[in-house]
C-alpha cells in the first residue's frame, strides 16, 4: 500500500495518473514479493500497468 506521497488511497493515485498520462505513454510495473508474503501480486501496480497498456512482473524473493 503506499505510504507516502500526496495521494495514498489507491484509487485516487489511479485517477491522476490518467489526468497526467495525456500522452497515454505505456507505464510498466515491478513488484518484489517475499516467498512468505503468499503469491498475491500487490493490486495497485497491477492495475496501473493494465490502465496504461503497460506489463506488470512480480518477482518472488526468499
Amino acid at each position: 500500500m503506499p505510504n507516502r506521497g500526496k495521494r495514498r488511497v489507491p484509487k485516487q493515485i489511479l485517477e491522476a495518473l490518467l489526468e497526467l498520462n495525456v500522452r497515454r505513454i505505456p507505464i510498466h510495473t515491478v513488484s518484489v514479493v517475499r516467498s512468505v508474503d503468499g503469491d498475491q501480486h500487490p493490486t495497485l501496480l497491477r492495475d496501473i500497468a493494465v490502465q496504461h497498456r503497460g506489463k506488470h512482473v512480480a518477482r518472488h524473493v526468499d
